[in-house]
């Protein structure tokens, strides 16, 4: 059904004789037109959804004790509703999470948690989610220069969390992450990154028909 929406929506020519999606072709129809990459959204984001509650409700009648979602749009797909997590953002003040995204956690019952020090949570995690201080947020270089190592990983913070939390990272870093944590056994964005590629082929692959 998703193949032939965004077909109807974009035009045959985004496939190709094989039936795989042509992103270059899709790219170059929708990053440049708003109204496109809305729909786009639209139509993915409701197909992607409906896959993800179909594979919750068969991991939990499998008993899993739980699931983990990484998604880019969790929160715009409307995703973040399937969660019951509590979302603790650890940001300076300059890189708050805007209004908007936390008056759309309140609307959708989300809880959540703004703190600034990462030690201040550590204890109560059971999974870390790092990221790099992004330069491209800042709008100017004196603040990003300011803030670029207020948030470091290393082994004195470690020390602060459980034993079993995890920690995850998009990757690649710059300097977040000390590499004295990657031998740590709960240092898990390597693995993330693995599994990762199987866990999207196969959503593409489920998505579109093909298996």
């Amino acid at each position: 059904p998703m193949r032939e929406e965004l077909a109807a929506r974009f035009g045959p020519g985004i496939f190709d004789e094989n039936g795989d999606l042509r992103r270059k072709e899709l790219g170059a129809i929708v990053f440049g037109d708003p109204d496109a990459l809305a729909d786009l959204n639209a139509i993915t984001h409701r197909h992607i959804v409906s896959e993800l509650e179909r594979r919750i409700a068969q991991a939990e009648g499998e008993g899993r004790p739980a699931i983990a979602l990484d998604a880019v749009a969790l929160l715009e797909s409307g995703a973040g509703t399937l969660c019951g997590t509590t979302i603790a953002v650890t940001a300076p003040e300059e890189l708050r999470v805007p209004d908007y995204i936390t008056e759309l956690l309140k609307n959708k019952g989300i809880p959540y948690e703004e703190v600034i020090r990462l030690e201040n949570v550590m204890p109560q995690l059971d999974l870390l989610y790092m990221t790099r201080v992004q330069k491209e947020r800042f709008f100017n270089e004196e603040d990003y220069v300011r803030l670029k190592d207020f948030y470091i990983l290393n082994t004195d913070k470690m020390a602060l969390a459980k034993k079993d939390m995890l920690v995850l990272h998009p990757l690649p870093r710059v300097n977040e992450i000390s590499v004295e944590i990657d031998d740590d056994p709960r240092a898990a964005y390597f693995r993330q990154a693995q599994y990762g590629v199987y866990v999207r082929m196969a959503l593409i692959l489920t998505l579109l028909e093909l298996a």
